[in-house]
């Protein structure tokens, strides 16, 4: 079968067209082969192919470039899909750029809210094919073609053509037209609703192109994609930890099941998502410890602390069935969740169950579907959990022969461990079935789940320990100082290698989002800023202040000196600056004691201090403290001034040229700073301000743009971006270039000269929220910033006189509603600011501060909150349900 190809697109010198697809003819998908089109003027291409097989033909266009076999350019989305059956066809397409709907093509709205019924695709005999691609139309609506021909109703919408939806979100419209007919046609794409009202798009009507094939051919011609006149679509939903659910049939923490009823609740009250923190496994050593859900073994694995035991089986021992019940009854009762407790229980749970049932699971279907469909990860988990347990370690490092992953080892350890590599593969198994089936059941509720990716990984994870080359394990990612974490933070997960990452297309971020794909429609990017920089601290140093931004491009002395008039000096900018007015402020009377064991004179500087040897890092520094008998350790504060000695620099060496330098972060709070003269300061603020917010913006700017766009687009997810702090200039234009959802926190505004944003000026393209699980929830923050209470109180609310010491309901619901009129696409708050609008007390916790998720000042934050009440409850709450159910968005 003939099939000629026409497009229209303006190429530099050197460029060229071509198709790609699924047919020898088009290159069976390798761009080296594509059929290369010929340029016919003002941006035409056209290229012919004698195509016989397949049946449907898959193709697309790349742009191509005079010696490179790779295209330099691809479009994006799906490839075009077509059926070749009949005479010669000629398809007249549209360059297909990332659209500004693109979040509509999500699976979040294309497959959950603006789902239709399957049907069969209504061919319609004809030589015209009109296509249009109309993601943003709910099923109430449909579309048709109104226009002054009798095929399209001569205008009157209750005769027009109907497009057929069949393919979602392209819509299609075979008809039959003269040549004079196709020359004489206007039309309008005009959407329809169920009570048979009609949207009629502004501006000029539509004309067909002319033909540029023979009157032989059939045409396939791609419509500009449609534009809406309707409003467009608006959701909230609920932010809430899965382990922070509570029902009766729980062990101590909510499990995945837990999601259902809370899916019923989100229903009833209008919501359209639920947002859960991260779900990976966290175990390393069985404690309080792993419930960090950010410090994942596993990108992979699923969390067993969150598996509901009874959904996996029923153990045949009814004494042991009652016993676990009782134990599971005891932590259930308990105020917060016992995260160890549980995990012990579940896993105990699943052993015996392995005993009963594991053979007979084994050899079913749908377990040997699991284990293929997850053999990249699956066996180097099992193998990991398994080694962990017997070394009693997650350090991999102190696994003996185990410390490097070696395939042949680990099948050599299947083998020797047998069983203990079953239960994994079983506990995982089961946890994958839960989660799909809550997945299944919220979205015949209509709501969508919205996972969360932490930007690092533990530096112990199966992950690290399996591809070691993706990872600069002698660095630990973090963040910058914030109004909540004056130190800085230091994750302790490392920054990644994205040279390496980069050599096979980032496969293992693409199987990591592939994964997330199974159980989620939306997903929140933990800290985007990492992909377009990363706070990176060295393995020796432990506060956060200590990092650079890697990459960066970092100065010179030379530059220093030549473009903002900057003396550098290595010894005096570059080393701690301590002095003995530096150690009478920090130490008082314990000065002498300070000189004498940690420092000595600096020969180079009267004055100052050195700091001895094994004292010059701060790991060091706790290496020493550590090993000292408990009576003769330091105080907390004491270490801290310690610490806070090696923090005192102006300049830091780059990771990878140590003969050049970054300013210290927030180096003006420094006694070097303040020991600068007038003009040096001057000269210090310009060229700090240059790196921070300048130099480096278009550089980040293109890091962002070469690693982002192949990992959005490796699912069909809908991407939301946690794009909070220390923000570049270029991000909010890479967000919206990629089409990503930016947050937006009314406590943490975009604007350096805002106190509080504006909810009226948001994005469309946002998520807005009242808090984090990083903040405390709205009651908690007003109770305890009161000062900043007062002024919302004022400047916000515009009410008079004093805030009320605490927040009352009614002043909730008004902060509440503000974000429900923003204009952001979705309103995601967290289950503790909507139980904040209830006037029911019974539905707030007495003290505020149990109600806080995590303080990113405490490192060893439990993790632990649980909601009071049970989400059977929660259904129950009739005054708070209603008022949620009237803000429906």
């Amino acid at each position: 079968m003939k099939v000629r190809f026409h497009i229209h697109y303006h190429t530099r010198w050197g460029e060229q067209i071509a198709v790609s697809g699924n047919c020898p003819a088009l290159g069976n998908g390798s761009p080296g082969a594509a059929l290369l089109m010929t340029h016919t003027g003002d941006g035409h291409w056209t290229a012919e192919a004698e195509i016989e097989a397949p049946a449907s033909l898959s193709y697309s266009y790349l742009l191509m470039c005079d010696g490179v076999s790779l295209p330099v350019r691809t479009e994006w989305g799906s490839p075009r899909t077509i059926a070749l059956q009949g005479g010669p066809l000629s398809v007249e397409d549209r360059w297909h750029d990332r659209p500004a709907d693109a979040p509509f093509y999500s699976s979040l709205l294309r497959d959950v809210v603006n789902r239709r019924p399957t049907h069969p695709r209504n061919d319609m005999a004809g030589n015209l094919t009109l296509t249009i691609e109309a993601p943003t139309i709910d099923p109430s609506r449909r579309l048709a073609i109104s226009g002054n021909l009798p095929q399209l109703g001569r205008w009157n919408p209750e005769s027009a053509l109907p497009l057929d939806d069949s393919s979602f979100p392209l819509w299609r419209a075979t008809l039959d037209l003269t040549a004079e007919q196709a020359r004489s046609a206007e039309f309008k794409i005009i959407s329809i609703g169920r009570d048979a009202s009609v949207a009629w798009p502004a501006g000029d009507n539509l004309r067909l192109p002319d033909a540029p094939d023979s009157d032989s051919f059939s045409r396939i011609v791609e419509l500009s994609p449609y534009t809406d006149p309707m409003p467009l679509w608006k959701a909230s939903g609920i932010a809430v930890p899965v382990f922070s659910l509570r029902s009766p049939d729980d062990y101590g923490i909510g499990d995945f099941y837990d999601l259902m009823p809370l899916a019923d609740w989100a229903a009833a009250t209008g919501q359209s998502i639920i947002q859960i923190l991260p779900v990976n496994d966290t175990t390393k050593a069985y404690d309080a410890g792993d419930a960090y859900p950010y410090n994942a073994i596993s990108t992979f694995a699923l969390n067993p602390v969150y598996l509901r035991p009874e959904a996996m089986g029923s153990l045949n021992d009814a004494e042991a069935t009652a016993d676990m019940r009782r134990r599971a009854a005891t932590l259930n009762a308990l105020p917060a969740a016992d995260y160890a407790g549980a995990l012990r229980l579940k896993l105990d749970y699943a052993r015996r169950l392995y005993e009963m049932e594991g053979e007979a699971t084994r050899a079913t279907a749908e377990y040997r579907d699991f284990v293929s469909r997850n053999s990249t990860w699956l066996l180097p988990y099992a193998a990991y959990c398994t080694l962990r347990d017997l070394h009693h370690t997650p350090d991999y490092r102190q696994w003996g022969e185990y410390a490097r992953f070696h395939p042949t080892l680990i099948k050599r350890l299947a083998k020797q461990h047998e069983r203990e590599i079953g239960l994994h593969y079983f506990v995982q198994y089961h946890l994958d079935r839960q989660l799909r089936h809550v997945r299944d059941y919220c979205h015949l509720k209509g709501i969508c789940l919205k996972g969360d990716i932490p930007i690092g990984i533990s530096p112990t994870s199966v992950d690290a320990w399996q591809w070691p080359q993706l990872f600069n394990l002698d660095t630990s990612a973090g963040a910058p100082p914030d109004p909540f974490a004056r130190l800085g933070q230091n994750w302790g997960f490392p920054t990644y290698n994205w040279q390496a990452m980069a050599r096979d297309g980032f496969a293992w971020w693409r199987a990591r989002f592939g994964k997330m794909a199974d159980y989620f429609d939306a997903y929140r990017i933990d800290h985007i800023l990492g992909f377009f920089r990363i706070w990176q601290i060295p393995s020796q140093q432990t506060h956060g202040l200590l990092g650079t931004f890697s990459p960066a491009l970092p100065l010179t002395p030379a530059e220093m000196r030549d473009s903002y008039n900057f003396g550098f000096d290595e010894h005096l900018h570059a080393t701690p600056w301590i002095t003995d007015s530096v150690l009478s402020d920090t130490f008082g009377a314990y000065t002498g004691d300070i000189r004498e064991q940690y420092l000595m004179p600096d020969p180079q500087a009267q004055g100052h201090y050195l700091l001895r040897q094994g004292f010059q890092t701060q790991r060091d520094m706790l290496c020493h403290f550590h090993a000292l008998p408990c009576e003769e350790r330091p105080d907390a504060a004491m270490r801290e001034r310690l610490l806070g000695l090696i923090d005192d620099v102006l300049f830091l060496p780059d990771s990878e040229r140590p003969d050049a330098y970054h300013p210290r972060i927030d180096g003006s709070n420094t006694a070097a700073y303040r020991a600068l003269s007038e003009e040096q300061r001057r000269a210090y603020d310009a060229l700090y301000h240059d790196f921070y917010y300048v130099r480096n913006d278009d550089f980040w700017r293109r890091q962002a743009l070469w690693k982002l766009p192949p990992l959005i687009d490796a699912t069909p997810m809908l991407t939301c971006a946690e794009d909070l702090g220390m923000i570049p200039a270029c991000v909010p234009d890479v967000l919206h270039r990629l089409r990503i959802l930016s947050l937006k926190v009314q406590r943490m505004p975009d604007a350096v000269d805002r106190e509080f944003a504006d909810t009226a000026s948001y994005p469309y393209t946002s998520v807005a929220t009242t808090s984090t699980h990083d903040m405390p929830p709205l009651r908690l923050w007003w109770q305890q910033d009161r000062q900043r209470a007062q002024r919302y109180w004022t400047g916000v609310l515009r009410e008079s006189g004093e805030a009320p010491g605490i927040l009352q309901p009614d002043t909730a619901r008004r902060i509440v509603d503000m974000h429900l009129q923003s204009p952001s696409m979705l309103v995601i708050l967290p289950l503790q600011d909507w139980l904040a609008t209830a006037d029911d007390t019974a539905l707030h916790r007495e003290d505020p501060a149990a109600e806080q998720i995590n303080d990113p000042a405490d490192p060893h934050n439990p993790w632990n909150y649980r909601m009071h009440i049970t989400l059977q409850q929660l259904n129950e709450a009739t005054g708070l349900n209603a008022w949620m159910r009237s803000r429906k968005r």
